[in-house]
């Protein structure tokens, strides 16, 4: 098991397209949680009970829990079909269940391009509010990811979410990578959002268009870090990596890094060497 003082969880999918090799490397990195996104490449939506049953054994077999659902809810333009898409929320729901986790990713759906976003606070509310009013009523939390393209993709619309929809259920998920793309300065998105934080997602970025290993880009993750750990926080910090297309294991990564035999495996298991020593550092 990987000791440090925050749980380091992952979205394994990143690391190969199967679930097997999946759990093989997070296990060879000593990680016994993952964020449940994709089966086998494919999404969750379009598998049988059957077949979620039997990744989620295998899961367990190698001793992991799931952290949360990775999903693609609220991922949906303003113009798309609103009543199939809470249908498959209701079957996410389902998923989370079975999966033994509270906790839901979601999006504030995509809109728009070139138009006034805050204009649409409304109606993302509005859109919004029956599916915190389901999680209530089902026992789970939705996680809010800022993402480049949806209303909540920088932290003052984020913070407006939180504002009129107050619940427990319904909580952040903080994502250094994508604040940075759209240009919005971590530090002050975590000063307005640091008392809804629910989840880390651990991807930096450098620039607003490329992607690096934790601590090596803008997202000034040492520094939040440090301060939402002496604040309290005790939940995860989710890998969510995104290297392998772009970034380059240097010479002096650890053995355990560099033993690993593909591209993507190897960017994911630095990513989790550059998060160890941020957290290794934690007081």
């Amino acid at each position: 098991m990987l000791e440090t003082k925050l749980t380091i969880s992952g979205f394994c999918d990143e690391i190969h397209d199967f679930n097997k090799i999946q759990f093989d490397v997070l296990k060879e990195l000593g990680i016994n949680h993952y964020d449940f996104r994709l089966i086998n490449a494919k999404n969750p939506l379009d598998f049988s009970d059957e077949t979620i049953d039997a990744v989620l054994d295998m899961g367990k077999e190698y001793g992991m829990t799931v952290t949360s659902i990775g999903s693609f809810i609220g991922k949906i333009k303003t113009d798309g079909n609103f009543d199939v898409h809470f249908e498959q929320f209701k079957r996410i729901v389902e998923i989370a269940k079975k999966a033994g986790t509270k906790y839901i990713r979601i999006f504030s759906f995509y809109l728009p391009e070139n138009e006034d976003f805050d204009s649409y606070e409304d109606f993302v509310v509005e859109k919004l509010t029956p599916y915190v009013k389901y999680a209530e009523e089902h026992d789970v939390i939705l996680l809010h990811e800022n993402e480049k393209g949806i209303y909540g993709n920088v932290a003052s619309r984020c913070k407006r979410l939180f504002e009129r929809i107050v619940s427990p259920n319904f909580r952040c998920a903080f994502d250094f990578s994508n604040f940075v793309e759209c240009g919005q300065d971590c530090m002050e998105a975590y000063k307005m959002l640091k008392p809804y934080i629910e989840q880390i997602h651990i991807k930096d970025n450098k620039g607003g268009h490329t992607v690096v290993p934790a601590g090596h880009g803008d997202g000034q993750i040492p520094e939040i870090i440090a301060d939402i750990y002496k604040y309290g926080y005790r939940g995860v910090v989710s890998m969510e990596p995104h290297l392998y297309a772009q970034y380059q294991i240097p010479d002096d990564a650890e053995n355990w890094v560099t033993g690993l035999d593909t591209g993507k495996k190897r960017s994911y298991a630095y990513a989790v060497q550059a998060i160890k020593k941020i957290l290794d550092t934690l007081e």
